[in-house]
């Protein structure tokens, strides 16, 4: 079924999501992955932090997109998109995702959900608690996204 920006567009993500008009959005993604990737050696807790904004900013435009094909525009998609937690680590924004795309998150193929947890603990002792990442656990943290997104 065509969406209002066109076409359907295959899935990118790796749980099947129908992505509609996310080109910008995934070289955006693509960038930061880059970025992520560029630093994995040299400075490894930069690299899973920035592993984690190319995630976060590919799913928060993936919600506003999903909210406009199922006919949530603004004010409500606003207000909906600011409250969802980008990282897809909390219930409710999971619950939402599956049922705008109709794929569960933890359901991932290839052991991508609890990869991606590992990374986000990994991440999160990283920027809140000031444990350092070796270059292994960053390629790990950037695989993890990759595979989420990719599956």
């Amino acid at each position: 079924m065509p969406t209002p920006d066109g076409p359907d567009v295959p899935a990118t993500v790796g749980f099947s999501v129908r992505t509609f008009d996310l080109f910008d959005t995934y070289r955006h993604f693509n960038f930061l992955l880059g970025t992520a990737r560029s630093l994995v050696e040299r400075q490894p807790d930069a690299a899973t932090a920035v592993a984690q904004m190319a995630f976060e900013s590919f799913v928060a435009s993936a919600f506003e997109r999903l909210l406009r094909a199922h006919g949530i525009g603004p004010p409500l998609s606003t207000r909906l998109t600011a409250v969802v937690t980008a990282s897809l680590m909390d219930r409710p924004t999971r619950d939402l995702w599956a049922e705008l795309t109709g794929q569960k998150v933890s359901q991932a193929p290839d052991r991508a959900w609890p990869a991606y947890q590992e990374h986000i603990e990994r991440r999160n002792k990283l920027v809140h608690a000031g444990e350092r990442a070796t270059a292994e656990q960053a390629d790990a943290s950037l695989k993890a996204v990759t595979r989420l997104m990719h599956g």
